[in-house]
């Protein structure tokens, strides 16, 4: 018997090209018509189930993120606010102190003249 090289997969006693269309004929199958009927869209639904819980997860932790960033914005804008206060003291402060050595020097200067 010559082997045929372009069918290297097919058994030796098969002659009939019938019989190497196992696949089609399994696929045809009652089985396999079963599986594809009622497994394969429980498979299906319970896959989409677990996806869309994962996303789910993933969207409530986004809002709690989000939450999370709004608060650090409130508490940023209250710490900014706390700082420009003190700048404004600390400058009303120091402005009061520059009036002070500017009153020294006029006097200090006015001294010196009547020297």
């Amino acid at each position: 018997m010559v082997q045929d090289d372009m069918h290297t997969h097919r058994r030796r006693d098969d002659t009939d090209d019938t019989k190497g269309h196992r696949l089609e004929a399994a696929a045809e199958s009652t089985f396999a018509k079963l599986l594809n009927r009622f497994v394969m869209p429980i498979l299906f639904g319970v896959v989409a189930f677990f996806v869309s819980d994962t996303l789910k997860d993933i969207r409530s932790g986004q809002e709690a993120q989000g939450q999370a960033i709004s608060e650090l914005k409130t508490e940023f804008r209250v710490l900014t606010t706390r700082l420009d206060e003190v700048v404004i003291r600390q400058v009303n402060a120091n402005s009061g102190q520059l009036v002070n050595h500017e009153q020294r020097l006029q006097a200090l200067e006015r001294e010196g003249r009547n020297r």
